[in-house]
């Protein structure tokens, strides 16, 4: 009877420690620097988005995703975005699973420096950006 017993207090304690996670988003404050140009992404190299480098990081990634007011071509800035992570069980078809709020301005500069890798709808800059 005992065995039964510790048995059954030792399944109760396992079960409490399997519940689910809790749905509640994840969310960060990240500093964010955008470039002054937009580049093409791989699978949709027709759709432009922003290319983005994180505080403390030296190479730019794109970011299909959407930071409003955060974007004038031909001008560099700094940001602070809020940085959420979406619950993946409410995400359906082809939804980013993170989302960014603007929350700061911190600082915009006009890029008077002009690359071979900033010309927009350039097929060489497209293909090399993806």
């Amino acid at each position: 009877m005992k065995k039964i017993g510790s048995i059954l207090i030792v399944t109760l304690l396992i079960s409490c420690g399997n519940r689910p996670k809790s749905n509640i988003p994840i969310v960060t404050t990240e500093i964010l620097g955008i470039t002054s140009f937009k580049a093409g992404w791989t699978g949709k190299a027709d759709d432009l988005c922003l290319q983005v480098r994180e505080k403390g990081h030296t190479n730019w990634v794109i970011l299909n995703n959407v930071i409003k007011k955060s974007y004038q071509e031909g001008y560099t800035f700094t940001i602070e975005v809020e940085k959420t992570n979406l619950d993946p069980s409410k995400i359906y078809g082809n939804i980013n699973s993170v989302s960014y709020e603007l929350t700061k301005m911190i600082k915009k500069e006009f890029n008077t420096t002009i690359r071979l890798d900033d010309i927009r709808g350039s097929k060489i800059t497209r293909q090399k950006t993806c």
